[in-house]
This record gives C-alpha cells, structure tokens and sequence, in this order.
C-alpha cells in the first residue's frame, strides 16, 4: 500500500508526507455507498483522532482533497466519489482501492463462481455482487498477463442437470429470509407445496442453499431438530416475527454431508441403505468417474457372462435417489434393497402403461 500512496504525492503544507496510518484510517472511515455518503464536516466529527473541531476539519478538507484528486500521470484514479451537493458529499472509490490489494488470482475466483451466486442469490443486498462485479472487472482489466485473460474468457462453472430455467422468486422473500437469518428472528410465511396445498408457517430460519436451480430455506418448526426443506419460490407473503430463534447447534456442513448434498432424505433419521446394483459395462463409467459415495465399491470382475458389474454403496435414502436410478434406463438393475428395487417397478409399469 505504500507504494501506491506515494505515488500520490500527499503532502500536508509544510511539505510532510501524509502518515500511511491516517490515510488508512480515513479510508476505514469513508461509507462505501451513494446513499451514505458524507459531507467534511460530518467526516471530521467522526475523525477518531485528537485535535479541535477546527483543526480536524482543516485537516479533513485537505486529506479529502487530496484523496479525491487522484494523479492521472501515474494511472492512479481517485480514491473518493464526489457528490455534487452543497455541501459536497464523500464517499470511498471501492474498485480503486480493491485493486491495490486483490490479486488477479483471487478476481478469477470470483469471476468463475458469479454463475452460481449472482443469478440465485442477486436480491441479496448484503452480498453486494453489482459491486464485486465492478471490482473484478476493474481489476483483471488492468492485468496485462495472457494467462489471467485466458483463464477468464475460457473457463465456467455451470450447475448439475439439464438445462433449466432459474425459478422466480418473490422480490422481497429472498431478502426477508436472509434478513431473519442475520438477525436471529422467527419467520412466518404463506407457503404452497408441490401440491398445491397451502398453509400458514412460523419458523427458526436457519440457512439457505442453493441446489439444481432452486433456493432452499433450511428451517425448524418449534424445538423440533430436523429442518424442513421450504423451496423459496413456493414462499408469499413473508415477514420477520418478534419472536427470537430457538437456539440449536445446527451444523450446516454436516448436514450437507449426512443428507447426501441435501438430496431430501425420506427419514428425519438420516437411515442409510446398503444399495447393491448390476451395471452394464457401457454405463460403469458414471460410477468409477463420480462415486456415490466414497464407501462405494466396484467388483473387479464381471458378475455375468453378459458382462455386468456388481455396485455395492451405503447412502441415505433420499427423494432424489429413485429418480437418479430411473434415469440410468436400462443400464441398471436394482438387486438390494427390495423396497427400492420395488419402487423402482412400480414405477416403470407406471411409466409404461402411458405408451401402451
């Protein structure tokens, strides 16, 4: 950080270079929003170090001007926003100042993630992506490295699954929810299930996630332990009770792991079965590339003369299980355990009975 202030020549009038300690302080003390930008005076009487109101706010107008100056022969932009009010009002050039401590490497990673943040979770005002997205841009346009470029312009992160389109959330729900969360609050919604049901919910809101598209709200009812799943999309007419949120030790990590990347268990119990399969040889890859599980085994050998290779994996039996078999057609056959393997056939002789 020294190199960049020097290069911006602050001087107090008795030719004294400006303490590195005070710029970063007023840096710390400047709002980063329009909207709570300050006036001189209104930074001075913040300013946490002695002196009369007068000679703070002498001192304020200079270091002002001169943060806000800027020093275009040396590429060096303002440091401070200015509103055109009278009086004047101040606040801090976020992209400027970002760049003189986020490497390009730490940009790249933000760059690459904002596919799966931003569209879902842009509401969110306290994530300030419409920021994040200048400062990156700022920062890797003033990267002349060929490989930063390439890595920006060639590489994305795209969810799981077909291709669908983003859910549509009400405007303030997303917010509402978050809101709760931060503030520890209960909160009460009119929510309507995949059935079209509807019911009145009083909540201890305790985490969002986002998965296949679709933002959850992990909640509790009561002093019961295991959350509900609450699609946010299925959310009207939100608001934040009084009421406190009952204290619990939910460890949101390892929930994500007991319920197999929230795959919706069947049992608050998080049961896990011992899945057994046949697999033809054509579709073994899905299995030795992406593990159900890391206790999932493979036989070194074929099971059959056709072939076939016998899967073995302990998981929690989930919501979304079934409909993953179902997808792998007539690649599979479901040995263990028979109530899977029998939703399974009943399922395909559902299927079946549509086409003949």
């Amino acid at each position: 950080m020294s190199f960049y202030l020097a290069k911006y020549d602050f001087y107090k009038k008795d030719d004294q270079k400006m303490k590195l300690d005070v710029a970063a302080l007023l840096l710390k003390t400047l709002p980063t929003q329009p909207e709570t930008a300050l006036t001189v005076k209104q930074l001075a009487e913040k300013w946490p170090i002695d002196g009369t109101p007068s000679s703070k706010l002498r001192a304020m107008f200079r270091y002002i001007n001169e943060l806000s100056a800027g020093n275009w022969e040396l590429d060096v932009p303002p440091l401070i926003h200015v509103i055109e009010d009278q009086p004047k009002r101040y606040y801090l050039n976020l992209t400027a100042v970002s760049s003189w401590f986020m490497r390009d490497e730490i940009a790249l990673n933000l760059v690459l993630s904002r596919t799966i943040i931003s569209k879902p979770l842009s509401p969110i005002h306290q994530l300030g992506i419409s920021d994040v997205d200048s400062i990156t841009a700022h920062v890797l346009s003033q990267k002349t490295n060929i490989v930063t470029q390439r890595i920006r312009d060639t590489i994305r992160v795209l969810p799981d699954g077909l291709g669908r389109c983003w859910v549509k959330i009400e405007p303030n729900v997303l917010q509402t929810t978050i809101d709760a969360i931060c503030s520890k609050r209960k909160i009460e919604f009119s929510y309507m299930s995949a059935r079209g049901n509807h019911s009145t919910r009083l909540v201890n809101p305790l985490a969002l996630i986002v998965k296949d598209g679709t933002v959850y709200l992990l909640a509790t009812s009561g002093f019961e332990s295991h959350p509900q799943h609450y699609a946010l999309q299925r959310i009207e007419m939100v608001q934040i009770s009084n009421q406190i949120l009952v204290n619990n030790d939910f460890n949101l990590d390892q929930y994500i792991e007991d319920t197999h990347q929230l795959s919706h268990p069947v049992s608050q119990y998080l049961e896990k079965i011992h899945l057994v399969l046949h697999v033809d040889p054509s579709a073994l890859f899905h299995f030795r590339e992406r593990p159900l599980a890391e206790n999932q085994t493979i036989s070194h050998e074929p099971i059959s003369p056709s072939g076939w290779y016998r899967v073995d994996v302990e998981l929690p039996e989930t919501i979304l299980l079934i409909p993953w078999l179902l997808g792998m057609g007539g690649n599979i056959k479901v040995v263990e355990p028979p109530k899977i393997r029998e939703e399974i056939s009943n399922r395909i002789k559902a299927m079946r009975a549509h086409y003949d």
